[in-house]
């Protein structure tokens, strides 16, 4: 197995910037409390990648195509085109190697960057505009400067300002070339969406997806231990037992509201296996799935016969 299809298959959803560093086809161009800049290279597919960016996030391709899906879009990139990306939006990547290898810089904005760069934003200025992902087209300025930031700091031990400095002054030059509006869109949300860091707001939005403690810590802006202390003061429990409580609590509304099989029941729930998904509904309601739609059906045709 190759050290990208190893990488692959260790792969859920990704949390970035953190989850990056993992990753044998990621290094760490700037990298500081206001954001990083990292280079990434592929040789080798790369299929159907979930990640969420804790953080406004810019994607640069050097080399090659890559597509990102979301559910309501597609955006696809070529060599000198970017994608800026809000916080907290869940997209997948999607790059197939047969025209050459995948090349790409990632910009993410800390909270402190993004506010440096607003304090010039006269307050009638801020965007009401959606805060899609977006692509903003090849230009030889921002050409040059991605590829001057490779070539001048990589390996160069530098100081949070000066990473703070280079990443304030890329959102400068997108607004300048591009305008504001959108770009405005993409950091407020960010804004928004991450720094309230409140449980419910987190949970509500991501307690649904394949994500681990540890990821929607990182969502949460806090350590593991921190998040778990907050957690079950916030609901009484730890975040393993109200994932589960609510994969359960899924997967006993699909048993009665629909006639998929059992084995689809538990994939639509996140368990690639049919015996543990049956294993865990039984510990956790005393009875199988087949058992508990039996009942549940005897139980609608007795209340339904009463109606009549």
């Amino acid at each position: 197995m190759s050290t990208v299809q190893a990488d692959q298959a260790k792969i859920g959803t990704m949390v970035l910037p953190d989850d990056l560093q993992a990753y044998a086809f990621t290094r760490e161009i700037l990298k500081g409390r206001h954001g990083a800049i990292i280079h990434k290279t592929l040789q080798e597919d790369l299929r159907r990648i979930d990640f969420i960016s804790s953080m406004p996030c810019i994607g640069y391709l050097v080399k090659g195509t890559e597509t990102f899906l979301w559910e309501q879009g597609r955006i696809v990139l070529d060599a000198g085109s970017l994608i800026a990306l809000p916080a907290g939006w869940k997209l997948q990547s999607d790059f197939v190697s047969n025209s050459g290898p995948l090349e790409a810089i990632l910009i993410f904005f800390s909270d402190d960057s993004v506010e440096a760069f607003l304090r010039h934003v006269e307050s009638e200025e801020f965007s009401t505009a959606e805060a899609d992902p977006v692509r903003i087209d090849v230009n030889p300025r921002l050409t040059a400067f991605m590829e001057g930031v490779v070539a001048v700091y990589e390996n160069l031990a530098v100081d949070d300002h000066l990473v703070r400095t280079k990443l304030v002054e890329l959102l400068h030059l997108l607004s300048k070339l591009h305008g504001r509006q959108r770009l405005l869109a993409i950091l407020q949300h960010g804004r928004s969406v991450m720094p309230s860091r409140n449980l419910h707001h987190i949970m509500q939005r991501y307690g649904d997806q394949d994500l681990t403690v540890a990821e929607l810590a990182t969502l949460a802006g806090r350590s593991p231990a921190s998040f778990n202390r907050d957690f079950h003061r916030t609901f009484g429990t730890s975040p393993g037992k109200w994932m589960l409580q609510k994969r359960m609590d899924q997967a006993r509304e699909l048993l009665v509201l629909t006639n998929d099989s059992v084995t689809d029941i538990g994939f639509a729930v996140r368990y690639e296996s049919t015996s543990h998904f049956i294993e865990q509904f039984r510990r956790h309601f005393g009875e199988t799935p087949v058992q508990f739609r039996r009942r549940a059906m005897v139980s609608n045709d007795a209340v339904a016969a009463n109606a009549r």
